[in-house]
């Protein structure tokens, strides 16, 4: 299962490279005045070949991710959390804040790990990446969990600029991205990761960090 996830985003990053670069030499040859209007639309005719060929890539993640035959099993939530959360690379002055996982609630869950996974790191690579461009003493990321009666939810907060309100409706679609150079799937593939366990994703501003907050609902009992 994890192999057919990593041949999936291997096989994103030839039509994501290609798109980068005529992306950049169009750019580059535009600022310098050096190609005709007749010259730019093979490259962006190009381009959007390229990125049709990601986007169906993109589809099948999406499938995958919904089969009926993933493997769950029941998870212990909060040392699950401490460990991907701490397996995240952090920009350069990024701290990140896991002690509520140590002293709260212990919830399991019926999951699967490597799914599970997958979609968590996206997340926290995320928030770590805007956290990084905040314009604060501590930039921070934290993560917790969130129990209700039937659910728990997988908090994770960040100091960056938070979302605004207009682009929350666009924030999961594929290739929608604020992060320059940045291509738009972790958060798509994310969001179908954890739908694929019943669950969703809120998006909203925490009130601690104020920046975004990220909120993965987890149904606490199989669908």
């Amino acid at each position: 299962m994890y192999g057919e996830i990593s041949g999936l985003a291997h096989e994103l990053n030839q039509p994501l490279g290609a798109l980068s670069s005529f992306a950049t030499g169009l750019l580059n040859r535009l600022r310098q005045q050096r190609i005709t209007l007749a010259e730019v639309e093979p490259v962006v005719e190009r381009m959007e070949r390229m990125a049709d060929k990601a986007g169906r890539v993109i589809q099948r993640v999406n499938a995958f991710a919904r089969r009926q035959e993933m493997l769950r099993q029941p998870l212990a939530l909060a040392p699950f959390v401490a460990r991907v959360a701490a397996a995240v690379p952090l920009p350069d002055g990024v701290v990140l804040d896991a002690a509520e996982l140590e002293h709260g609630p212990t919830p399991t869950v019926p999951a699967d790990a490597l799914l599970l996974e997958h979609a968590l790191h996206n997340v926290v690579r995320n928030a770590a990446e805007w956290a990084a461009q905040a314009n604060h003493t501590l930039a921070q990321v934290r993560v917790g969990l969130v129990c209700e009666s039937e659910r728990v939810g997988i908090l994770v907060e960040d100091t960056g600029p938070g979302i605004p309100d207009d682009l929350i409706p666009t924030l999961f679609e594929a290739f929608a991205t604020r992060k320059p150079g940045g291509m738009g799937m972790g958060l798509s593939i994310a969001r179908s990761m954890v739908e694929a366990h019943h669950g969703r994703i809120e998006v909203g501003r925490s009130a601690a960090l104020g920046g975004a907050q990220f909120t993965l609902w987890l149904p606490l009992e199989s669908a």
